[in-house]
């Protein structure tokens, strides 16, 4: 039976999972990071969703970890949204990104499922930043920036990379677009009526 947590992983790309740890419930964002704790436990649980293996550190100290990623995370936010909105990033934020990259190494390694994959191995006991980076980067060098999205409905931002065939996913998921239609037809009947 698989394991029920607060977090979605919609995103298709640990980076954009990491930002969509901010979202808006009922018009009102909601971070789900308010916590050393929860970022540790949205660790673990991407760790499970990606199949990888990069541990916390025994010894580490999380809280000054979980201050680095709510700035990274803001970091990221910024960047994609500069991105996806097809205007020029913040040197500061490419440089939160370039800060932790200067710290680490990738390795080789077989993952708990009996696949390759690669560690991300940092010096400052950041691994997990590291490979949240590390993602980040893959996005914006290997991706086509066109599949690079934030839901189309508004009030929602979660964020995401479009891996359909033709490319032409708009909604963060389902339900975000079953909503969206509904409050769409909400409104247009509203204005029949009036």
């Amino acid at each position: 039976m698989m394991q029920r947590h607060k977090f979605q992983f919609i995103g298709e790309a640990l980076a954009f999972d990491f930002v969509n740890t901010e979202i808006v419930v009922r018009r009102k964002p909601v971070d789900l990071l308010n916590t050393a704790d929860d970022l540790l436990e949205w660790w673990n649980a991407a760790l499970d969703h990606y199949d990888m293996r990069v541990p916390v550190p025994p010894g580490q100290d999380i809280r000054a970890a979980f201050m680095r990623a709510k700035t990274l995370r803001s970091a990221l936010r910024r960047l994609f949204t500069a991105v996806v909105e097809k205007k020029p990033p913040l040197e500061a934020d490419l440089e939160i990104l370039n800060d932790v990259l200067s710290v680490g190494h990738s390795r080789l390694v077989v993952t708990p499922k009996n696949r390759f994959g690669v560690d991300h191995v940092s010096e400052k006991n950041d691994a997990m930043l590291l490979t949240i980076v590390h993602s980040a980067a893959w996005l914006l060098t290997e991706c086509e920036r066109e599949r690079l999205h934030k839901c189309k409905n508004d009030p929602c931002v979660l964020m995401f990379l479009d891996t359909t065939k033709n490319g032409n996913r708009v909604w963060c998921s389902t339900d975000c677009m079953n909503r969206a239609r509904s409050s769409k037809h909400y409104h247009q009947s509203k204005q029949d009526r009036e």
